[in-house]
């Protein structure tokens, strides 16, 4: 479990009985605060993503020095990968000698997948100006020891471009079995998946050229964010994200959508591809933000996020289970279950691990942040 607090990254390793693994680090925790150089990281450090290679080492990325202030970045972010031993230690055959690479200024990441070969993806945003309106998409192949790999896209980036103030962004990327490469995001306030071979060309079967883009929100819409997905053993791929309505100055609900292995959204689920969830009342100070998505061993499809007053204050978490038709499963705290644990709680990622789901998030109580991590027991037919 990682996260990031302030100006460091908290890498966590947990037992299965949920105690730290003393094994790991200091008493399980790992604190990342070495930036190759970088000395003000001005926002903070965000810790976007992790992926554990089979020999256990723990590939992290994320990017320093930038944040949001209202819809606009500030300041210049620079793209962080980090790798660490099975036992916490910096790898030093990874990037530089501290086990760390700074990709380059005025870009992020905001996630990773590991390839079959050890080679691995990354998926974010570039900068177009430290105090821009807009950022473009970017998926770079990278080498297992952290250059540039020049087998994918001809060693270029892939670049999703804005256009004026809507930005474009791949948050979440995954390697399928046979080697082909997912990721989605957003392009200009709609909802993007893309799919690319191996060598990173785009897979013309899937969508349009490559492109699944859609707009779940229609013209009430002010912008659509694809933010994580995964894939259900008949290969269809399970996206969940949130709309912000226009009308709402800025409110809005959570989607989960699925599309085919053809990149067409499948309209046997939900309202044509799309279920659509409100955990808050339908007005203009609430929302529903969806963030994370897991498919378990039984066709269920978990989501998980947050839901509450757009000021900020008194947000839970919530987690649902839908099943195959969309529905959502009553059996599981009938159909919805919120977490409170302070003054603002969020789900921030839900994954599968044999039979057990995990929901992880962070919340604040007294002017501090802290991070939980729930089991549940997969006991559903």
């Amino acid at each position: 479990m990682g996260a990031a607090n302030g100006g460091e990254w908290q890498v966590r390793r947990f037992l299965p009985s949920g105690k730290l693994d003393p094994s790991f680090g200091d008493q399980g925790e790992v604190v990342v605060t070495d930036w190759g150089g970088i000395g003000d990281t001005g926002a903070g450090a965000n810790l976007s993503s992790a992926a554990i290679r089979p020999d256990g080492r723990i590939l992290l990325v994320g990017y320093v020095g930038s944040r949001f202030v209202g819809s606009t970045r500030k300041g210049v972010a620079y793209m962080i990968m980090k790798q660490l031993m099975p036992d916490g230690s910096p790898d030093s055959s990874f990037g530089q000698e501290n086990g760390g690479l700074v990709f380059g200024h005025h870009s992020g990441a905001s996630s990773v997948a590991l390839r079959a070969d050890g080679r691995f993806v990354v998926g974010g945003f570039r900068q177009l100006s430290s105090t821009g309106p807009a950022d473009d998409g970017i998926l770079i192949g990278m080498t297992a020891d952290g250059r540039r790999d020049p087998t994918f896209a001809g060693g270029k980036t892939i670049t999703i471009p804005s256009a004026g103030r809507k930005s474009s962004y791949l948050l979440d990327v995954d390697v399928l079995p046979n080697g082909r490469i997912l990721a989605v995001g957003a392009t200009q306030n709609r909802v993007l998946v893309i799919k690319v071979r191996g060598n990173g060309t785009y897979d013309r079967s899937f969508g349009t050229g490559g492109r699944a883009i859609v707009d779940p929100g229609g013209k009430r819409c002010r912008c659509s964010i694809g933010r994580a997905m995964d894939q259900d053993k008949k290969g269809r791929v399970i996206v969940t994200g949130y709309v912000s309505s226009a009308d709402l100055d800025g409110a809005g609900y959570g989607i989960t959508m699925r599309f085919g292995k053809d990149g067409v959204l499948d309209r046997s689920f939900g309202s044509g591809g799309v279920a659509r969830l409100y955990a808050t009342p339908r007005a203009s100070r609430y929302a529903t933000s969806l963030v994370d998505t897991a498919v378990d061993s039984k066709g269920g499809i978990w989501v998980t996020g947050n839901a509450g007053s757009l000021s900020g204050k008194n947000r839970k978490a919530v987690i649902v289970r839908y099943l195959p038709s969309s529905k959502r499963d009553r059996r599981f705290r009938r159909g919805r279950m919120t977490i409170g644990l302070g003054e603002v709680t969020t789900g921030w990622e839900v994954f599968r691990a044999g039979r057990k789901i995990y929901l992880s998030g962070r919340y604040s109580r007294g002017g501090s942040d802290s991070f939980y991590l729930k089991r549940f027991k997969l006991r559903f037919r």
